[in-house]
């Protein structure tokens, strides 16, 4: 064990990088990854926790709190949703596309006011950001 660390370390020294995974070849996911993945097999609770996992080790992540709010929206507990889209915006002030979800969220909620200035501060910002939670948003509530 020990010659194959000095190995590692050794082959790190000369300038060598890993080789990619070759196609079909597994590559494991972090949290954000398998949250991610269990939305998209409608395994929310599974997600959920996937997303509390990435939370408790990056808890100054908005993509974490963005997950969680994905999470709970599928669930339909649209308060805690809130809660994390508005901790995952705080996070993440340029993130367009949580704000367009926070916006949706206050849409849901009749909280007219706090959704035009959300989504107002969304449309000022670079678009690049927009589109995984919006669209995210709009599949969830169109099933």
């Amino acid at each position: 064990m020990i010659r194959f660390c000095l190995f590692l370390l050794w082959m790190g020294g000369c300038g060598q990088k890993p080789e990619p995974p070759q196609a079909g070849q597994l590559v494991p996911a972090g949290p954000l990854e398998t949250g991610g993945g269990l939305l998209t097999q409608r395994r929310y609770p599974e997600a959920l926790a996937a997303y509390q996992e990435a939370r408790r080790q990056q808890p100054n992540s908005g993509e974490a709190c963005a997950g969680l709010g994905r999470a709970h929206l599928a669930l339909g507990d649209i308060d805690q949703a809130l809660k994390f889209y508005e901790m995952g915006a705080a996070l993440e002030e340029r993130n367009a596309g949580l704000r367009l979800t926070l916006g949706h969220v206050y849409l849901q909620l009749n909280r007219l006011d706090q959704a035009e200035g959300t989504l107002k501060q969304a449309l000022a910002l670079p678009a690049r950001f927009a589109l995984q939670d919006a669209d995210l948003y709009s599949f969830q509530f169109r099933q």
